[in-house]
């Protein structure tokens, strides 16, 4: 990861732990959500992989509330041709560190949050597992959509939620080729409300 990508993950954690202690913004909440991707990369077959993410709710008002996250995620291709015969189809699987906000509107009923947010996202690349060392075919900095939605439950401080991505690229994955990657995910929430 470059030093320029090292400054802006840096500033977004700070940004991150100032809004959990800006008391003044209601009802604020942290949260750790885990889950699965499913990431596609032009044309070629979906590749499914594993995502993680921390992140705070804040400025909560009764119909809608802002979210920024920070999170880490696998986005990929599984290739139909394998490389020689007897070989099985090559998979390539890209490591993200990821970065959101999303402005969100919600229904509550009794204890449960019905919600649906859009935002930017930005994501930094890592590395490769099938192509390390290749950061001059990637480009280190995709920007992107960011849609969700899902339902969480509160029960005194505690959160619990699921939800559902939706993140379109925007930017190509590559210099050479013009490959935009989308990824679905699913995953589960424990959080906890101030």
């Amino acid at each position: 990861m470059s030093e320029w990508n090292k400054r802006a993950v840096f500033f977004f954690a700070i940004l991150i732990l100032t809004s959990i202690h800006a008391e003044k913004a209601s009802a604020q909440a942290i949260y750790w959500e885990n889950g699965l991707s499913f990431s596609k990369v032009g044309k070629e077959k979906r590749e499914s992989n594993y995502f993680t993410g921390v992140g705070v709710h804040y400025l909560t008002k009764e119909y809608f509330f802002l979210s920024s996250g920070l999170g880490f995620q696998h986005r990929g291709v599984k290739f139909e041709a394998s490389m020689a015969e007897g070989v099985p189809p090559v998979t390539l699987s890209d490591k993200y560190i990821t970065m959101n906000t999303l402005f969100n509107v919600k229904k509550t009923v009794q204890h449960v949050d019905f919600y649906i947010g859009v935002g930017p996202e930005v994501s930094f690349y890592l590395n490769n597992k099938a192509i390390p060392d290749q950061t001059e075919f990637f480009n280190s900095t995709l920007f992107g959509l960011h849609c969700t939605t899902g339902i969480r439950y509160t029960e005194g401080y505690w959160i619990g939620g699921v939800n559902f991505h939706y993140q379109p690229g925007l930017t190509s994955v590559t210099h050479s080729m013009k490959l935009k990657d989308k990824t679905l995910a699913f995953g589960a929430s424990v959080g906890y409300r101030f």
